[in-house]
């Protein structure tokens, strides 16, 4: 499960309501959940406002700033569920970095392209199946925001060969764990609805951050293979049963902020986490 810091929760807590303005006294309780203290909220709040990432309106309450985010709108992507794939006709789409790259920049950009679904085929080479329907210039653009590395190439490819001949693609990554974690996750989360009575208590509210974030995070970071490699339906579980937790503590946080301005259930992703900045 993803450490819970002053940053991240703040961040992720904001992204919940969008344009919408979270009062300080609001985000310190929210943070006392979690036992962060006001100082480190105040501090955090100081710091990320300096970064330009949240902006503060005339009442000093804390909202994200309107620029444009391609890693946060690509993780907000989840809810898409099976429309992020179209059909796989058998290619793979295969990155390379530039012919000049350090080495730290390659490292960064392995992480990156692993969290688009991609492995690595050898030293400066991944690859994944053709199935996204993101286009590769909006795919470009998230990797440029996740690993500060620009001038990538791309190309799509029938098979690859080396000199021990066709290299089995599909083995690059490990069904029978994917589909442990789908399992898993869905269990959890049925679990929790089911043993959930007061969904506006203190452990209910600290439930809904973890236990969502950590399925939401999974969603969307999942390589989305076609069928043919990982068993479909129980990432299309996963999914329906997010989206109805997700839906189940929709209510308790809109009573939470005496509004109706929550778009989603605070969830604790650490996007931030995602950037090479960070």
């Amino acid at each position: 499960m993803i450490e819970v810091t002053a940053k991240s929760l703040l961040l992720d807590v904001l992204r919940s309501t969008k344009s919408t303005a979270w009062p300080v006294k609001k985000l310190i309780e929210v943070a006392n959940i979690f036992s962060i203290k006001e100082s480190a909220v105040r501090v955090t709040l100081s710091r990320l406002v300096s970064r330009g990432l949240i902006e503060t309106d005339e009442r000093g309450s804390y909202l994200m700033t309107s620029a444009y985010d391609p890693v946060r709108n690509w993780i907000d992507d989840w809810q898409k569920g099976e429309d992020r794939l179209t059909d796989w006709n058998g290619l793979w789409l295969c990155v390379l970095p530039p012919i000049k790259i350090r080495k730290k920049d390659q490292q960064l950009l392995d992480k990156a392209v692993q969290r688009l679904g991609f492995r690595v085929v050898q030293e400066r080479m991944w690859a994944r199946p053709d199935n996204l329907t993101l286009p590769i210039e909006r795919m470009n653009e998230l990797l440029e925001a996740m690993s500060g590395v620009s001038t990538l190439m791309y190309a799509t490819v029938t098979k690859l060969h080396s000199s021990e001949g066709e290299l089995k693609l599909d083995l690059l990554w490990n069904r029978s764990v994917m589909e442990k974690e789908y399992r898993h996750c869905t269990k959890r989360l049925k679990r929790c609805m089911a043993q959930q009575q007061d969904l506006k208590s203190v452990a209910a509210m600290k439930e809904s951050i973890l236990v969502g974030g950590e399925a939401i995070r999974l969603l969307a970071l999942d390589p989305l293979l076609p069928d043919c490699m990982v068993d479909k339906t129980l990432r299309v579980e996963l999914d329906s049963t997010t989206h109805i937790y997700n839906a189940m503590y929709h209510e308790a946080w809109q009573s939470f902020l005496v509004s109706e301005s929550i778009d989603s259930v605070p969830l604790n992703l650490n996007i931030e986490g995602l950037r090479n900045a960070s």
